[in-house]
């Protein structure tokens, strides 16, 4: 079975605003409060910058986010980088994105979801992705893991984020989203 991520989140770009009216700008909503990250979404950019951009991305680093959602993270890593990349399957999420961040230092790349043709072989330091392989299914995230390495030069550095299904709550997740996806 074919999952239509393009489709699905495109059709949360259109109804964001109406269930988060108080937010500024989309995937601000996600703090991971249900597993205990963070109380706000200031704990939680504190938290994402501190721990996983700081010690990793320096200003000499092109950065390729994939999966950019609103520029939450984004945001955070043109703080450390020379260039960012950010790169989506939606074209909503680039559009949210490019009105957070603009143009200076950032290139915007619409993904298919399956090759990465898109992107340049050799054109990043490092590659980030956070908050979005936590809703791939296990082959697709698979198949972005063989295609990422050709993309990257330098110290080939990747930070990924993932489900882990071993947790309990990774666990219930599983069993909630198992049957209807097969």
């Amino acid at each position: 079975m074919t999952i239509d991520y393009e489709n699905s989140w495109e059709e949360y770009a259109k109804k964001w605003h109406e269930d988060y009216p108080e937010l500024t700008h989309i995937g601000d909503e996600w703090i991971g409060k249900a597993a205990g990250a963070a109380n706000s979404l200031a704990e939680y950019e504190k938290l994402i910058e501190q721990k996983f951009i700081a010690p990793y991305v320096n200003e000499k680093h092109t950065v390729l986010e994939i999966g950019i959602g609103g520029g939450r993270t984004a945001e955070l890593l043109l703080k450390h980088c020379q260039k960012l990349i950010c790169a989506d399957i939606s074209n909503s999420m680039l559009n949210a994105t490019k009105n957070r961040l603009g143009e200076a230092k950032v290139k915007y790349l619409k993904l298919d979801g399956i090759t990465l043709n898109e992107i340049d072989s050799k054109t990043a330091d490092v590659c980030f992705c956070y908050d979005t392989m936590v809703h791939l299914e296990p082959r697709d995230i698979f198949n972005y893991l063989t295609k990422i390495p050709a993309k990257l030069r330098g110290e080939k550095i990747c930070i990924f984020h993932h489900t882990n299904t071993l947790s309990d709550l990774g666990w219930q997740r599983f069993l909630k989203d198992c049957y209807p996806n097969l």
